[in-house]
């Protein structure tokens, strides 16, 4: 993994500059270029508001760049090497702009700035960009957007075929960052099972289950073998998301990883 592309996905909102300011602190640590990514969604609101009028001419587009340089300026302090800005759905041009290189690219979104309701409705960029990543992607939490390096990266897996690109992508941004890694598997609990009228103890099937994640582990741990010493793995019980998001709440790790595991 060498990322030297980082693409900052924004709306231009408040929520979005945490994002900025993320990217903006590990470009050196990569030695990567931003790109500032703004999509102008078509819908009716954007219509009545003549937001769509951008794409008229080329001197509407540049005055939009400037606009959005001027935006990452304000929330970093620096500017962009690129803004690329583009007219339709956010998810498709976000995944299509940071699709072009995508064993290069690294993608770098802010939690939603919408509101509960808004997000009900009309469904969050975020998680759609997530659900069908072309890239990495980092998606950045407004209390955590300080960038510190050596910080664990933490990575959830299912050992599942696509698991492995999100386990692969963890080591290659911890070597990267000098991090350690903590690679966590979380077995769901076993359902009660009955056998000629007889309960299964769940017992036998939390041991069975914790057997088979172990070995999994092993032979994880042992395709990994290049990492650096402080490389750690974790096995817990519990339902998936919440042995990713043990390790993402200790404050020694900031930055959780995930992957698309259907």
């Amino acid at each position: 993994m060498n990322i030297t592309d980082i693409y900052v996905a924004t709306d231009l909102s408040e929520a979005s500059a945490s994002a900025a300011r993320w990217a903006q602190n590990v470009k050196g640590t990569l030695g990567a270029t931003v790109t500032v990514a703004h999509v102008v969604e078509v819908s009716v609101a954007n219509w009545f508001t003549s937001a769509m009028d951008t794409f008229e001419d080329h001197q509407h587009v540049e005055k939009a760049k400037e606009n959005i340089r001027a935006w990452y300026k304000d929330a970093t302090g620096d500017e962009p090497d690129f803004v690329d800005i583009r007219m339709g759905s956010p998810a498709t041009q976000i995944g299509a702009i940071a699709g072009a290189n995508p064993k290069t690219a690294l993608l770098v979104m802010s939690s939603t700035g919408k509101g509960a309701l808004q997000r009900l409705f009309l469904g969050s960029t975020v998680a759609r960009v997530a659900a069908n990543p072309v890239c990495p992607l980092i998606v950045v939490h407004p209390d955590h957007e300080s960038f510190e390096p050596n910080k664990t990266v933490v990575v959830g897996t299912d050992f599942s075929p696509m698991a492995d690109y999100a386990v692969d992508a963890a080591v290659g941004l911890a070597q990267m960052l000098h991090s350690p890694l903590h690679i966590v598997h979380a077995n769901p609990a076993p359902p009660v099972l009955v056998f000629d009228g007889a309960d299964v103890p769940v017992e036998s099937l939390q041991a069975s289950a914790l057997s088979w994640s172990q070995s999994m582990m092993s032979t994880l741990t042992e395709r990994l073998g290049t990492l650096p010493r402080r490389f750690d793995d974790r096995d817990q019980c519990g339902a998936a998301g919440d042995g990713v998001g043990r390790g993402r709440k200790d404050p020694a790790r900031r930055i959780a990883c995930g992957g698309t595991f259907w």
